[in-house]
């Protein structure tokens, strides 16, 4: 005896796990380990393709084969809503319109490109790809209408997110040169950013008008003499490479004029929607 599952990565196949293998710990009752309509992360043990038996364990699955496959099972439930979202966009109105749609896509990168150590389906690369190249889709026996609503909603949904750096810092001059001095050392530390971001590749866009523009510092007062750098990136480690040569700019160019001083608060470091809620709260 034991549970039976339905399998959501192999088109809703039944297998069955076995009362053994369903915990380490002795069993006193099976519905306290699974419920019906839960999902549960199972390993597949054997597979009897004549009589149609599989085999499955509970027990057998550790915290890593676990992240291993919500990781895989999300990414692909991305592509494949991806597909029906685009099929009902186009007015398709069976689920045979939509099997070919997926025959036509998803499943013919799966097929073609699929390695024994895929950590996700070779559908999800490519499409992720698509963001940046929509050529990728042209192996696809596809149409100009398909393509289309494909890539517009792969664009929308899989266009990474920027990641947030931000940095304190104390810039001081008490010298004759006072806020002319600091003022030359932050549009000094601005431009090293700039010419640093040149050298590593990335290039300043702008999504939407009422946004930071994506590798472009911003220098914010927080209150004298405290300041933030900040800047939004899609290669964090390109991103710190920038901030720590505008900072070290900074440094550099105050300690030039007499009584100059700069002092570190926070060491550069990726923040999150907490952080920058804090942050709006102290520039207020």
């Amino acid at each position: 005896m034991g549970a039976y599952a339905v399998l959501l990565e192999y088109a809703g196949k039944e297998g069955m796990i076995l009362m053994s293998e369903l915990s380490r710990r002795r069993i006193r009752s099976v519905q306290k380990l699974v419920r019906v309509g839960r999902d549960e992360y199972v390993m597949v043990l054997r597979a009897d393709k004549e009589k149609g038996y599989i085999d499955l364990s509970k027990r057998r699955v550790g915290p890593e084969d676990r992240a291993a496959a919500d990781n895989r099972y999300q990414k692909q439930k991305q592509v494949v809503s991806i597909v029906k979202h685009a099929a009902t966009l186009l007015n398709f109105e069976t689920n045979d319109q939509l099997e070919d749609l997926m025959m036509r896509t998803v499943w013919h990168f799966d097929r073609k490109y699929s390695s024994p150590q895929e950590t996700h389906k070779a559908s999800y690369t490519f499409f992720k790809k698509a963001v940046e190249d929509d050529s990728v889709l042209d192996e696809c026996t596809i149409s100009p209408a398909e393509k289309k609503e494909i890539l517009a909603i792969v664009k929308n949904r899989m266009t990474p997110s920027p990641d947030e750096i931000r940095a304190d810092f104390k810039v001081r001059c008490t010298g004759p040169d006072g806020i002319e001095a600091i003022r030359d050392a932050l549009n000094f530390g601005m431009e090293a950013s700039r010419t640093t971001s040149s050298d590593l590749g990335l290039i300043c866009q702008n999504k939407q008008e009422d946004e930071v523009p994506i590798n472009e510092l911003r220098i914010n007062l927080l209150s004298s003499p405290s300041y933030v750098a900040k800047l939004k990136t899609l290669d964090k480690e390109k991103g710190l490479q920038v901030i720590k040569a505008a900072l070290s700019a900074i440094n550099n160019k105050i300690l030039e004029y007499q009584h100059g001083t700069y002092d570190i608060i926070c060491e550069p470091k990726l923040v999150g929607h907490g952080d920058e809620a804090q942050l709006k709260l102290e520039m207020d």
